[in-house]
């Protein structure tokens, strides 16, 4: 057979890079990089390089599985599909809508996020839906909403080149987005200063001019008196005060923050700090930041602290400047502009706003509900309390990627009704009633949206296995098994839809966005797409200073639980590790979990290199092998989530940020023996 070359897009980290599978006959045989993509240029990180491996790995769903006798076993799709239609009638016919709840997936394209919704809204009449944005980046959207007018990135991946200085902080990119990483090198080559601030080493640390190596979860000491030093030094834009608003009362607020002071908090020195706030003043800077700013209860005031210090020096809406946050999922943004979020509609109009609920009403011919519905990190609560009885779980597993796993298990098994679809059998699917097989990004067509807020095209390469087929084609047979009367056309036809209720979206069509794509806002068909936002004043009309203060970590370190535990990325494996867990190249990669720590914290417990330690919190406990770190601040672990066997969750908090939902990750107190028996 002959082989063939299908472009698409990589469907590992949110930057969203260019690729071309080499397929022959049903198989992928593997992924190149595209050398047309503006993106990444004709080059691809180790995940691109091997997004194929998953693909026909063992454990691929091939049909679908019901519980019968207290065993999944296989079930046509009219059964598998009949029992979730009639455990969904019956609930909510019994209980009301909003018992019900369904989980979009930032891993699952547009088309399919924008069904997942409306499926919940005018099928279910819930706005009970959400998705794991909830859990990395819905700090961004509050905070940058609020402060700007537009929870996006401000500007675009090939305009950090423009920068004279990079504040990268709160992110490891090499890891987490290296071919947005390589950019940010290229810019240091052509002169830009690289300020990074982070409580562990990494690749950009060491290349950096300066490395704020800050205590965790001190970020907003830290910006708020890198702001005092730009004003007490006349470093400021000089027409701050006309395009923003609460200029002064933050303008006072900053001045206020003493430098010493704030030094002691972020454990670096007030004459470091000075130097940072001069360095990201000396001319057009971008700040860069990813989850170490938003996964703390504090997250959106954190993600304010970085728009005031960007709207004081006059850095949004110019080239090289900006405020960038950096999505960690392929289609995290996407998912969020479709609507896969219990306050908001496609396009970020909210369900309360009367206007854009008839606006929604009249678009799709039916009553919607209008009470917001529950965040993803309230659910657990809300169906240990009998408020949710059935929950619709799409591309995610909550059971690794949500805090407190012990507590989210125990609310899981109470469910009356469970279903799950997945491309294999994870964690949450083996608790499942129903679980049905879906198609994998290669399998489909479709659409993601990377987080430079760039939509492009996936073509698919190859057919789904047995008798899994697309997210959407999924949706469409419940909802019209429900009585909804969808049809499945293909996602171009989604796309078509969709496009006309999203205004940003509304000059896309599958022809314009060929290789390249196009970055929102794209209002008309005649427009080229929006690289840098704000350029003529924020969304918003002008930009508005929020003056954030420091507060303490929700649970502090003590006696008992000495050390702070931090979690994150590696660069082997992508979130729950779905994909990558089976991924013979980066599993061999991604190794056994993992503990870094301070040589002389792993020696206050017996530990050495290559040790196997027990840490424990107040929830839960794993085992971890010692990796000593000699930058990482003292009294600092970090634990990657991405291993099912030891899921760092079980340690985590589910304290949550009070606008946004956001758990506290980054931040909790725990314990460390050497488990001298391993």
């Amino acid at each position: 057979m002959n082989a063939r070359f299908i472009p698409s897009i990589c469907s590992y980290c949110g930057t969203g890079c260019g690729v071309v599978y080499q397929a022959v006959g049903d198989r992928v045989l593997a992924s190149l990089p595209n050398p047309a993509s503006r993106v990444n240029r004709g080059r691809l990180c180790i995940k691109g390089w091997s997004i194929h491996e998953h693909l026909r790995a063992p454990g691929r769903l091939t049909t679908p599985l019901t519980l019968r006798d207290g065993v999944l076993s296989p079930a046509s799709w009219e059964d598998a599909l009949g029992m979730t239609v009639g455990a969904l009638r019956r609930i909510v016919e019994t209980h009301g809508p909003d018992s019900v709840a369904v989980l979009s997936s930032a891993r699952i394209t547009n088309e399919e996020n924008y069904l997942a919704q409306k499926f919940a809204r005018t099928i279910l009449k819930t706005n009970n839906v959400d998705h794991c944005a909830r859990l990395c980046h819905s700090a961004s959207v509050s905070g940058l909403a609020a402060t700007l007018g537009s929870g996006a990135m401000t500007n675009s991946m090939e305009d950090i080149e423009e920068a004279r200085c990079i504040f990268i902080i709160g992110s490891n990119t090499t890891e987490c987005h290296p071919l947005f990483a390589s950019r940010i090198m290229r810019a240091k080559a052509k002169g830009a200063a690289i300020l990074v601030a982070d409580p562990r080493p990494t690749q950009l640390s060491v290349m950096a001019d300066l490395h704020l190596l800050v205590n965790p979860g001190a970020d907003i000491a830290l910006l708020n008196a890198m702001a005092g030093v730009i004003l007490r030094e006349g470093l400021q834009d000089p027409a701050v005060a006309e395009k923003t608003e609460d200029y002064e009362i933050f303008r006072d607020f900053a001045l206020s923050c003493d430098v010493e002071s704030a030094a002691a908090l972020v454990g670096v020195s007030s004459a470091d700090i000075e130097a940072a706030a001069r360095m990201y003043a000396a001319g057009p800077a971008a700040i860069c930041y990813a989850m170490g700013i938003t996964q703390y209860s504090s997250g959106t005031a954190r993600v304010y602290a970085c728009a005031n210090l960007a709207l004081l020096r006059g850095n949004i809406g110019i080239p090289g400047g900006g405020i960038n946050p950096l999505r960690g999922q392929n289609n995290v943004q996407g998912a969020c502009d479709m609507g896969a979020l219990p306050d908001s509609y496609p396009g970020y109009r909210k369900v309360t706003d009367e206007n854009a609920r008839k606006d929604m009403e009249r678009a799709w011919g039916c009553d919607l509900p209008d009470k917001p519905g529950l965040h993803l990190t309230k659910i657990p609560e809300a169906i240990l309390e009998g408020k949710i009885r059935a929950l619709y779980v799409i591309g995610e597993n909550p059971l690794v990627s949500d805090p407190d796993t012990r507590h989210l298990t125990q609310a899981i098994k109470r469910l009356e009704f469970l279903a799950v679809q997945d491309i294999f059998l994870t964690s949450t699917g083996k608790l499942a009633h129903v679980v049905l097989p879906a198609a994998a990004a290669p399998e489909k067509d479709g659409t993601f949206t990377s987080t430079e807020r760039r939509c492009s095209r996936l073509h698919k390469a190859v057919p789904p296995p047995g008798q899994a087929i697309s997210d959407g084609e999924i949706l469409c047979r419940l909802a019209k098994a429900m009585g909804g009367g969808w049809v499945w056309n293909g996602a171009e036809d989604v796309f078509n839809e969709m496009r006309t209720v999203v205004p940003s979206y509304a000059g896309m069509t599958y022809r314009r966005l060929g290789i390249q794509g196009l970055q929102w806002p794209c209002p008309d068909e005649g427009h080229p797409g929006t690289p840098i936002l704000h350029v003529n004043g924020c969304a918003r009309g002008k930009g508005r200073f929020i003056p954030p203060r420091q507060g303490q970590p929700a649970e502090p370190v003590d006696q008992q639980y000495p050390f702070i535990l931090s979690t994150g990325r590696n660069f082997a494996h992508y979130h729950t590790a779905t994909m990558s867990g089976v991924s013979p190249t980066l599993a061999r990669e991604g190794g056994e979990v993992y503990v870094e720590m301070h040589p002389e914290d792993a020696a206050s417990v017996g530990a050495g290199q290559g040790a196997v330690v027990r840490l424990s919190t107040r929830r839960g406990e794993i085992c971890a092998r010692v990796r000593l770190v000699a930058g990482i601040s003292r009294g600092t672990v970090f634990v990657p989530f991405h291993y099912v066997d030891n899921p760092a969750n079980a340690l985590t908090l589910n304290n949550t940020d009070p606008v946004c939902g956001i758990p506290e990750f980054k931040y909790c107190a725990v314990k460390i023996e050497h488990d001298r028996t391993a």
